[in-house]
């Protein structure tokens, strides 16, 4: 299996490269991260002082990194010396980091690509993390986010006597490794040294396959959309509350075509109104979205036409609003009484920990099996699942009759997530005992 693993990853980085020459902006990004990252990085580690090592966390991209912020800032609050080394798989993530870092980054921490997985990377990762003269690497240890866990990366470091976890870990049966011809990637899992999982299931899961040891922390998601909601109270979005006024308000979130469709379908009463925020837009579709809404006697307004310049400036009356802009969901559920998240009716559903921990009542479609917290939060009373675009349409039209319970599955959703909460510590406090 080894053998397979090393060709697919050294096809992988062929067609990376050709992708990249040929012009392919994220493979693009994929080589430049890796070209540059290994000089910045040994610069980094030869500038470290006598006795500081890297305290390392590794994440895919951008919805790793939310999982690991606040496991990284519960650790530095306990050990505020500590040097992190942010190493991130995928340019999206390297270049949303880069863009807005959290209050508590400092100068002396780095962000650096992780090694694509084939012996001549790793040889370079290891290099640039070596001090010069010195021969072992000057890491602490490494925390994996989620499932991250590359074989030879991982043996490469653990034979330099480096600590290797993996937190948030969501072991799921039949999906890779968990499933025939995964033993070799299992093997890789079985020799970390902590696997703290985020629920009984995945302990479980491991446990089916032989592996041992793993530890119920719990996810840290909570922690951070809890953190969200407590920034957005204290810096309220002043001209989105003003426009939303008394009325009822229901966000469609990362909405695809058939959120948008179904939410036409709806007989919106006037005491009511919509924020629709696209999952992906053009100014062709956005111009679409708004006639199609018009033709539905509901005065439209586009967010770009109003504060792509001036964020505080005012939006304009209107009933619905369509949100071309990214980093801006969050803020938005704080505004919502209900939300329908968007992918349930295609690949799967999108975060449904942010309006639960706004308090938000929430619909998705039907693909969401293998998310659990959608399970969890439909159990709490929360969340509700459609089968169908009519069924969607069906209930968000009954539950405008009735705010009070649109208010009560609000309280059950917020609940489910305060009741969730701690895990960031927990590991935060794991990484400390190593």
């Amino acid at each position: 299996m080894r053998t397979v693993h090393s060709f697919f990853m050294t096809i992988y980085d062929g067609l990376l490269r050709l992708a990249s020459s040929c012009g392919h902006n994220k493979a693009k990004g994929w080589t430049k991260m890796r070209s540059q990252g290994w000089l910045a990085l040994a610069e980094a580690t030869n500038a470290l002082l006598p006795g500081e090592q890297w305290h390392a966390v590794h994440c895919a991209s951008v919805g790793e990194f939310e999982q690991a912020r606040p496991v990284m800032e519960a650790y530095r609050k306990t050990n505020p010396t500590a040097r992190f080394l942010l190493i991130f798989f995928s340019p999206s993530g390297w270049n949303a980091f880069d863009k807005q870092q959290p209050e508590w980054w400092t100068e002396r921490d780095c962000v650096a690509p992780s090694p694509l997985d084939r012996p001549r990377y790793v040889r370079q990762f290891l290099a640039a993390v070596t001090r010069a003269e010195e021969s072992a690497p000057a890491i602490a240890w490494l925390a994996l986010a989620k499932y991250e866990v590359w074989p030879l990366w991982l043996a490469a470091l653990q034979k330099k006597k480096v600590p290797c976890v993996v937190f948030a870990a969501h072991a799921v049966e039949g999906r890779w490794p968990f499933r025939r011809g995964g033993g070799w990637y299992r093997k890789a899992w079985g020799k970390l040294d902590a696997i703290w999982v985020q629920h009984e299931q995945s302990k479980e899961t491991l446990s089916r396959w032989g592996i041992s040891g793993a530890k119920v922390m719990g996810d840290p998601r909570f922690d951070r959309v809890l953190q969200t909601v407590q920034e957005s109270t204290q810096h309220p979005d002043e001209q989105l509350i003003r426009w939303v006024d008394s009325r009822t308000c229901v966000v469609v979130g990362s909405a695809w075509k058939s959120e948008t469709e179904s939410m036409l379908a709806v007989n919106w009463p006037e005491n009511t109104c919509v924020i629709v925020v696209p999952h992906e837009w053009s100014v062709g579709s956005i111009m679409a979205q708004k006639e199609a809404w018009e033709k539905r006697g509901l005065l439209t307004t586009v967010w770009s036409d109003h504060r792509s310049i001036n964020i505080d400036a005012a939006l304009p009356p209107s009933q619905v609003l369509i949100v071309d802009a990214m980093g801006f969901l969050t803020r938005i559920y704080a505004v919502a009484n209900a939300a329908v998240v968007g992918g349930g009716f295609g690949e799967g559903i999108h975060n449904t920990l942010e309006p639960a921990a706004h308090g938000v009542s929430i619909w998705v479609g039907p693909n969401c099996g293998r998310f659990l917290e959608a399970q969890l939060l439909e159990s709490s009373g929360g969340l509700q699942v459609v089968t169908s675009e009519t069924a969607l349409t069906a209930a968000v039209q009954h539950a405008l009759l009735d705010v009070k319970v649109l208010k009560e599955k609000g309280r059950q959703s917020q609940s489910f997530a305060r009741a969730n909460a701690g895990s960031a510590e927990r590991i935060a406090s794991g990484l400390l005992s190593l």
